[in-house]
């Protein structure tokens, strides 16, 4: 009887770790230009294009998932943090420069639909994170934070995330406040959930959580990279293994704030930095050869 109860345990044990969360309709592969491999991506809010960076990472093009159409937007950008707007209007990312040994990172916006490009923040050694609020980009640096409207007109401040000298903060009415809900360690990868009311982050050495606006309550989802909101209450992140100097093999998991987790990616293929649309229904990933490919979630 008790191996039986015990056994009831561990199958219950299984369902509970591997539920199937989301229901995946199909797997489309975005046509890319010839020669062209990238090496990161992100879906529009509207999955009607991705922002990536090539191979050489050298900038950042606009592909059209319809015909894969190639426009470059951003040159000797960083791919790293890069922001898309709501309504797919603009921009925001990094450009790394270095004076007298010591590295420089400023903040641009670039219209996606003239290519015109401005300088939100100039070269700072303490810019952290940054966010759109319609048409007003905010941006945090020094703990202080800064909102510009594109648009011309009266700004509206968002909260904003961000990560400074691996700590976890949170900038709300302008306040910016340290969370490091599971202490002084190295936090990577945080992102706002769409209600404004959880973060997703990573801990070095620990794994994915999801905590509360203001750092209590941490869930922890396991070994869930560069995890992305996919609803308010579901994640989507890339379970991977390396040998040291290169990916061996990676998938999609989306997991929920109970702990469950699906993988809905094709075992082999090493697909790797998830990234969804704002209404969840498609989840856009690069793979280890350099392609790009879109799940369509029934």
């Amino acid at each position: 009887m008790k191996k039986f109860l015990l056994l009831s345990a561990l199958v219950c044990s299984g369902v509970m770790a591997f539920a199937q969360l989301v229901n995946v309709g199909s797997v489309t592969k975005v046509p890319l230009p010839e020669n062209v491999k990238v090496s990161n991506a992100a879906i529009s809010p509207d999955g009607t294009f991705f922002v990536a960076s090539d191979i050489s990472g050298s900038g950042i093009a606009t592909i059209n998932v319809a015909n894969g159409e190639q426009t470059v937007v951003a040159k000797n950008a960083d791919f790293y943090g890069v922001v898309i707007s709501d309504d797919c209007s603009n921009m925001m990312f990094r450009r790394t420069t270095t004076n007298n040994q010591l590295r420089y990172t400023s903040l641009h916006n670039v219209n996606l639909a003239t290519g015109s490009e401005t300088q939100l923040v100039a070269p700072s050694r303490h810019l952290a994170g940054y966010s759109f609020s319609g048409k007003t980009a905010n941006a945090v640096e020094n703990g202080k934070l800064k909102s510009r409207n594109l648009a011309g007109g009266a700004a509206a401040a968002d909260i904003v995330v961000s990560i400074d000298y691996g700590h976890l903060n949170v900038t709300i009415n302008g306040e910016t406040k340290t969370l490091d809900p599971q202490g002084r360690s190295s936090y990577l990868w945080p992102e706002l959930s769409p209600d404004k009311t959880k973060i997703v982050y990573w801990v070095a050495y620990q794994g994915c959580y999801v905590c509360n606006i203001d750092g209590t309550n941490p869930i922890r989802l396991g070994k869930l990279r560069a995890a992305k909101w996919l609803s308010n209450d579901m994640v989507v992140g890339m379970d991977d293994t390396d040998n040291g100097e290169s990916v061996t093999a990676s998938s999609i998991v989306v997991a929920n704030l109970a702990g469950e987790k699906q993988t809905i990616s094709n075992a082999d293929v090493i697909a790797m930095y998830p990234t969804a649309t704002t209404d969840g229904k498609h989840i856009g990933y690069v793979d280890g050869n350099g392609e790009l490919f879109i799940i369509n979630l029934k």
